[in-house]
């Protein structure tokens, strides 16, 4: 693709950047601050891969690809070419792309399926968090668009990606009523200004906490999310989005 220009090359740079000095310190998303300010030798291999993307189909760029983009570049080794085909797969084939339209119509439909099912398997808990004016946009937004890249260990991160790519439906909806389900007792004491202070936090504590003690609790966190049962979706959601 030598010699196209990518329109969105500036806001590219400046992701990787970001994304560089979050992934040099949260390889066990145990820390969430800069430790080192120096480039990795990844960054340039982030930026020639999104800029590809976003020429490919004039898909353009989003915020969010680049923390996928990335996890993909940790999974295959940094095999460019191998990153940009499942980049590819996981924009066309399961739907990603959905997630990154220009106005997220179909980001807002997918959070009204996760609320739906959060009011239906724990409506107690959606309830507290409405009334606290905690909305699902708070956090499902960066939950989807960087699909949890952000808030588990990546260990877990790469069983939610080859669940996702393998082609389980509703993945992304299960891991987040996991994460309520698992968070349910203390985000039941919180208020307002401390869910929005604490809720990062206490997401990457708890799925750090399961990663620190054994390979039989990562399983049984993956077998909630894997056996998760959801009801049949409404038919006015687009299935591309049921099955992203």
């Amino acid at each position: 693709m030598a010699g196209v220009v990518c329109e969105d090359a500036a806001l590219i740079e400046r992701d990787v950047v970001r994304t560089d000095r979050i992934a040099s310190t949260m390889k066990d998303r145990t820390k969430y601050k800069l430790a080192n300010p120096g480039p990795s030798k990844r960054a340039p291999l982030l930026s020639r891969l999104l800029r590809a993307v976003s020429i490919v189909d004039d898909m353009g760029y989003c915020q969010g690809m680049n923390y996928v983009a990335d996890i993909i570049l940790e999974a295959t080794n940094n095999h460019e070419k191998e990153s940009f085909c499942i980049m590819l797969y996981a924009l066309r084939s399961r739907h990603l792309s959905c997630l990154y339209e220009t106005k997220l119509p179909i980001l807002s439909l997918y959070m009204d399926v996760f609320e739906y099912h959060l009011r239906d398997r724990k409506p107690i808990l959606a309830g507290k968090l409405k009334s606290e004016g905690f909305l699902v946009p708070y956090y499902a937004i960066e939950w989807f668009t960087t699909c949890f890249t952000l808030y588990v260990p990546q260990p877990l991160t790469k069983c939610i990606f080859e669940m996702w790519l393998g082609g389980m439906d509703n993945v992304f909806i299960r891991v987040g009523i996991a994460i309520m389900e698992l968070l349910e007792e203390p985000l039941m004491r919180l208020t307002l200004e401390e869910l929005l202070q604490s809720f990062r936090q206490l997401v990457r504590f708890s799925w750090n906490w399961m990663a620190g003690r054994s390979n039989k609790c990562q399983l049984l966190a993956l077998r909630r999310v894997a056996w998760l049962q959801l009801p049949v979706l409404s038919e006015k959601i687009p299935r591309m989005c049921v099955r992203v």
